[in-house]
């Protein structure tokens, strides 16, 4: 029998804690790595939170859209929040 050494925290709980303290010392983005064993139905609801807790932290658009050719550096993407998600 395994043992849990944490206790159970809400994907919300963690994604508001992110958004608290991700930019307190160092402004440059912050990356989040999703892996994602949801149904549709829970991957709406996590998109949901993200949107509604991080607001503009994701809003990537000018930042991707300057020159097509180069990816973002990161002193452009200051202040935000990447979310490399895998789905299985």
């Amino acid at each position: 029998m395994a043992t849990l050494l944490t206790s159970k925290i809400t994907f919300k709980s963690v994604i508001e804690t992110i958004d608290k303290y991700a930019f307190i010392n160092n402004q440059y983005p912050v990356i989040l790595s999703i892996e994602n064993h949801c149904s549709i139905q829970q991957q709406k609801k996590i998109a949901q939170h993200l949107r509604e807790i991080l607001g503009d932290k994701l809003d990537l658009g000018e930042a991707l859209h300057r020159d097509s050719k180069q990816l973002p550096s990161p002193h452009c993407l200051q202040g935000k929040v990447l979310i490399k998600a895998v789905s299985e």
